[in-house]
């Protein structure tokens, strides 16, 4: 009775292939293809690591620049003023109401009869203030 069925009904139904065989890979196949994606993906890696040009400028390396200026004491504003060291709100205001008061300033050592400017702070000033003389304020 064997010897009249097909050779493929004689198998054993485990070891007979299907299409679905045929659509996936075999382990050996599966292995080796992981292999090569994981080899690819460390490549990768290592290249965006390593070979990427020059590193970025550091921050902390970079010369700091200084910045100098001068605020006109006949015409700035009390936020100039705030802005100077060793003045804060108080004091600005305090100089641009002393100006509204009693006029442009003549000197820079004038700045002493605002109230809260010492000596020590005018000296700490003076390089930030200039003043433009009155007689040349009226040639303009």
């Amino acid at each position: 009775m064997d010897g009249n069925r097909p050779q493929s009904a004689r198998k054993n139904p485990s070891q007979r292939s299907s299409k679905w065989d045929l659509l996936f890979l075999k382990r050996a196949d599966q292995i080796a293809f992981s292999t090569l994606w994981v080899a690819v993906i460390l490549g990768c890696g290592w290249y965006f690591v390593t070979a990427r040009g020059p590193s970025p400028i550091d921050i902390d390396q970079v010369d700091r620049q200084t910045v100098s200026f001068l605020v006109d004491i006949n015409s700035a504003s009390k936020h100039e003023f705030d802005c100077l060291p060793g003045i804060g709100p108080k004091t600005a205001t305090a100089i641009t109401a002393w100006r509204n008061e009693h006029g442009p300033f003549e000197s820079l050592d004038e700045l002493k009869e605002v109230p809260g400017i010492s000596e020590k702070l005018l000296e700490k000033l003076r390089p930030f203030l200039y003043f433009e003389s009155s007689d040349e304020l009226t040639q303009k």
